[in-house]
């Protein structure tokens, strides 16, 4: 009887605890296959430092990175914006959402950011063109990075108000 009972506890263990490792390995792996690993947390990091508090009616948000030169070296920066994408354009590229990317776009007029970026998405909706609603957030939190052989390191935030909600 002793023995049945152990030979159980020992096989109930090991379910549970196999079930437990598998849910790990599937977060573990889990990746977005559009972007970088590292890019996308620095941009989840960035939205969840920056939320949208109060949304207004009206207004579209979307963060976006945007890519450039600096004498010889790649530079992104990111933003949140209220007025969404002011209109279409060849170098803006997404939308990249999922479960927990909100919205993002890129602009990337070179492709300078193609360690960065797997997938170049050309994938925008109407829905995030902005329509003059109401007057878009003015100087919203900027991050810049510096992309150090294929990583991207930060170098700042810059932003005036505290509150731009």
């Amino acid at each position: 009887m002793k023995k049945t009972l152990i030979t159980l506890t020992i096989i109930l263990f090991s379910c549970t605890e196999k079930k437990q490792l598998n849910s790990t390995f599937e977060k573990i792996t889990f990746e977005n296959k559009d972007l970088d690993s590292n890019f996308r947390k620095i941009i989840i990091d960035y939205q969840k430092t920056f939320p949208v508090k109060n949304p207004k009616k009206g207004n579209i948000y979307v963060y976006v990175a945007a890519f450039s030169k600096e004498k010889n070296d790649t530079i992104f920066t990111i933003i949140r914006t209220s007025a969404g994408i002011l209109r279409k354009n060849k170098n803006i590229y997404g939308l990249y959402k999922d479960n927990e990317l909100g919205n993002f776009v890129i602009y990337d007029e070179s492709r300078l950011g193609s360690s960065q970026i797997k997938i170049y998405k050309k994938e925008l909706p109407d829905s995030l063109i902005w329509k003059e609603v109401d007057f878009p957030e003015i100087i919203t939190p900027e991050s810049k990075f510096k992309i150090v052989n294929k990583v991207p390191k930060f170098v700042r935030t810059d932003t005036i108000w505290t509150d731009w909600d």
